[in-house]
């Protein structure tokens, strides 16, 4: 899984894979977590997608895993089994896996609440991901 990352993401030097306990709450129930808060959205990009289940360390869930990467973010929910954390580096990828808990703790409690879920206006997720793209190309 964590060589078909490197293949198919150049931007990416580490991979940390967590069973972090929100995040992994969110896998469970199949919650992706959209664009909620600025920073986070600047640092992980536009959405946490759920990749499908497979059996670990199966050809499939390889094959699920990449075929989320093309969304450039950098954090993703694995189906009824963990969280996935990338990076330039293994202290970037840190960095998120700790962003992707605090997020996936703010979004499980608003969605305990019951109430509607506030997420990013479209013109600010395109302004963030205009800022990450600068980002990658400063850091090339």
């Amino acid at each position: 899984m964590h060589i078909g990352i490197y293949q198919n993401r150049p931007d990416v030097n580490a991979v940390i894979h967590t069973h972090q306990p929100f995040a992994s709450v969110l896998a469970v129930i199949g919650k992706p977590i959209p664009a909620l808060l600025d920073e986070i959205t600047v640092e992980i990009g536009h959405v946490v997608d759920i990749v499908p289940y497979a059996y670990s360390g199966t050809s499939e869930l390889v094959n699920n895993v990449i075929g989320k990467l093309d969304n450039a973010c950098h954090c993703y929910l694995m189906q009824n089994h963990g969280a996935l954390s990338l990076g330039t580096d293994m202290q970037d990828a840190m960095k998120n896996a700790e962003l992707l808990e605090h997020v996936a703790t703010i979004y499980y409690h608003a969605l305990a609440t019951g109430e509607k879920i506030q997420e990013l206006p479209p013109t600010a997720i395109e302004y963030f991901a205009d800022m990450r793209k600068l980002r990658v190309k400063k850091a090339d």
